[in-house]
């Protein structure tokens, strides 16, 4: 009876096998919290007890599950015990035969009996201590990780112009149209025109016409983008710009480069020594999460990293989904630019200049529509017909076609 009393004393102290402590890392977000149910299982073990927990994805977007690692311990806590019962009632047994024997060979195995019952409980009830000294890993149990895919709604996948699995290449060549309107308005404000390149490349790949809802032309602005970029810009009437016409290459560029400048200016006041990279991605969610976004994000004092990405989030939490975006949804938005725009070659390579390097010193600005009054387009047309006209003379008055000198 002391024997049995002892076993399962023994028993309840087994030491624990339990997943590692901290198991799952990073930090708790509510915001990334997915509601898992625990497993049923067909073969239920005695004193299994699987844990209720609120999973969440960490920095790399792995879930941690442990329930593997809580069966296994259950089912070593169960084999040790039946094991134990089994040695107790072999050893009664044993002890019986050596009672009742008159001695001689039959006592003297029951005996030889019992001593290797008690090795074999030794070893059963050692394994833990034998293992952990050979390698702690071996009886810790770590939590399983699961690589998180977050889900897609049909309305984000068609409707969202910031879903990656549009997969628009931010290091296009534009058209050479197209890279003269954005080297001529770029000029306006001494802003290298790549970091136009880099923002139309992804939101149209230069596509005059792409069309998202109630976003428009190579930048996919809207009306209320538009209405900000001629009050930035002040353009002279004579370049007729109408927010009613963002399918025209030029209007659109020409409301993009103020608001692209006006963001620009308020990351680098904000955010003292912020580099390229840095600077890239916050730009993208003034473009397209939008400047009271933005706005948010840079009064929070969140410059770079994974703060940026917080503030984002919480943005649209408090703000109660403005505009039916969720805050996933916004989240997809800063994220699209994070590995898009910022990544982009002309970004990676100045990612670690400071983001006043995006403006050029020096700058030929004798292009600039401000400047001339003259639309690039409307200057292209014009000196098209202008070499029609003299072709139509040439031709009329048979005046030989000469090379130039």
């Amino acid at each position: 009876m002391r024997l049995l009393t002892a076993l399962i004393l023994s028993l309840a102290l087994l030491p624990s096998l339990s997943p590692a402590q901290g198991a799952v890392a990073g930090v708790t977000r509510p915001e990334d919290e997915i509601k898992l149910a625990a497993p049923t299982v067909t073969i239920r073990v005695p004193g299994l007890r699987f844990s209720d927990i609120q999973a969440n994805v960490d920095d790399e977007g792995y879930l941690h599950l442990p329930w593997i690692g809580e069966y296994l311990a259950a089912l070593y806590k169960f084999g040790v015990a039946v094991a134990s019962i089994v040695a107790v009632v072999m050893i009664i047994n044993n002890a019986l035969k050596i009672t009742m024997s008159a001695g001689g060979e039959k006592k003297t195995e029951g005996y030889k009996r019992i001593a290797q019952i008690f090795i074999g409980l030794a070893i059963a009830w050692g394994s833990y201590a034998i293992l952990w000294n050979i390698n702690p890993d071996l009886v810790t149990f770590k939590a399983l990780k699961v690589k998180y895919v977050r889900g897609i709604s049909w309305d984000e996948l068609v409707n969202d112009k910031t879903t990656e699995t549009l997969n628009l290449d931010p290091n296009i060549r534009p058209p050479d149209e197209i890279k003269t309107l954005f080297e001529a308005y770029a000029s306006c404000y001494s802003l290298d025109w790549n970091v136009l390149k880099a923002i139309a490349a992804v939101e149209s790949g230069f596509n005059a016409n792409a069309v998202n809802g109630q976003y428009k032309g190579l930048f996919q602005a809207g009306d209320d983008y538009c209405s900000t970029g001629m009050n930035l810009a002040r353009y002279p009437a004579s370049l007729n710009f109408n927010c009613e016409d963002l399918f025209d290459p030029e209007t659109n560029t020409a409301i993009a480069v103020p608001n692209i400048d006006a963001n620009l200016k308020s990351i680098i006041s904000k955010c003292a020594d912020v580099k390229v990279f840095d600077a890239a991605t916050l730009l993208y969610v003034g473009h397209n999460n939008g400047s009271g976004v933005l706005k948010y994000v840079l009064s929070r004092g969140a410059c770079d990293g994974d703060d940026i990405r917080i503030a984002v989030r919480r943005y649209y939490e408090i703000n109660g989904n403005p505009k039916g975006v969720t805050p996933d949804r916004g989240e997809i938005k800063y994220r699209f630019g994070l590995n898009k725009v910022a990544k982009a070659d002309y970004f990676s390579a100045k990612k670690d200049a400071l983001a006043s390097n995006l403006y050029l010193q020096g700058i030929d600005a004798s292009t600039c529509p401000k400047n001339t009054r003259r639309r690039i387009t409307q200057s292209a047309q014009e000196e098209q017909r202008v070499q029609e006209r003299v072709e139509g003379i040439r031709r009329t008055n048979n005046v030989p076609n000469l090379p130039p000198p």
